[in-house]
């Protein structure tokens, strides 16, 4: 968690860094200036509850992720930030290409991932209940601002499409919500994504719906993921192509068990590409390493 957080506090620092700037060249339009600046400010306190996590963090060392952000996800995520950055010092950006900047930037994975550590820390910190609340807050902010203007309805139904509709599904079963939501974001360029916070809830999304590709846990409580992977191998004797164990088990019989039935097995920490190649995998229909 720690590393993530760290690579953060780099992106909340240029994005500040972004904004000051657009504020600094477009003042001559008092009302977009406001918000620039207004942006600027709350990108910096962004940064300071980044600096709060990375503090918390030192003393509970035990606080582990289940994802690895690997130099090529940093890379796809950042560039949206670092190229706006570029073409801003470039004096290249019009108007317009700064609001599309500005939606590139604010819906990206980047403020997913930062809600992703808010909600992981906040049952340690109450300072991290506000910070969840308060991100929310920004993001209508945006919204309000490009309401105001002649040409923002286009820009807020780019939003609306975040994430856009896709043929294949996928089914994320995971106990701990934290994870849950962040597979959730960081699959959504893949398919339309169902969750289910246990086994038993997972069943009942595979009794009404086709999926292309299955992630689940294992340590789940009452019905842990092999329990659901049996009862689901009932419903469709051809699953085993297309699920995947997202797990951290030790257990001997766990492993056995995935051994034995030849199960597609990731585990835990693991890269975003890694999962993503496995997941693409699947979804072409190529052969998957187990």
């Amino acid at each position: 968690m720690q590393d993530i957080v760290d690579w953060l506090i780099s992106l909340e620092e240029i994005a500040g860094d972004f904004y000051r700037n657009a504020a600094e060249q477009f003042r001559e339009d008092d009302k977009l200036q406001y918000f620039l600046e207004h942006l600027a400010e709350e990108e910096a306190w962004h940064f300071h509850v980044m600096g709060s996590a990375a503090q918390l963090l030192r003393t509970h060392r035990e606080i582990r992720t289940p994802i690895k952000f690997d130099l090529a996800a940093r890379k796809n995520i950042e560039h949206p930030v670092r190229n706006n950055y570029e073409k801003l010092s470039s004096g290249v950006l019009n108007k317009e290409s700064l609001l599309e900047c500005i939606v590139a930037m604010e819906y990206s994975e980047w403020n997913h991932i930062f809600l992703y550590v808010v909600n992981t820390l906040k049952h340690i910190n109450k300072e991290f209940m506000y910070a969840a609340s308060k991100i929310q807050q920004h993001m209508r902010g945006i919204e309000e601002f490009l309401e105001t203007l002649p040409e923002g309805s286009s820009y807020i139904n780019k939003i609306r499409d975040i994430p856009n509709v896709w043929e294949n599904r996928i089914l994320i079963v995971e106990n701990y919500a934290p994870v849950l939501e962040l597979l959730k974001v960081l699959l959504e360029k893949d398919g339309a994504i169902d969750t289910a916070l246990s086994g038993e809830e997972g069943l009942n999304k595979l009794k009404s719906n086709y999926y292309n590709v299955i992630i689940s846990d294992i340590e789940m409580p009452s019905m842990n993921g092999i329990e659901f992977y049996s009862e689901a191998l009932k419903m469709d004797q051809e699953i085993n192509q297309k699920f995947i164990f997202f797990t951290g088990t030790t257990d001997d019989k766990h492993l056995k068990f995935i051994h034995d039935n030849g199960i597609k097995y990731l585990e835990k920490p693991l890269e975003v590409s890694e999962m993503r190649r496995v997941v693409q995998d699947i979804l072409h229909d190529r052969a998957v390493k187990s």
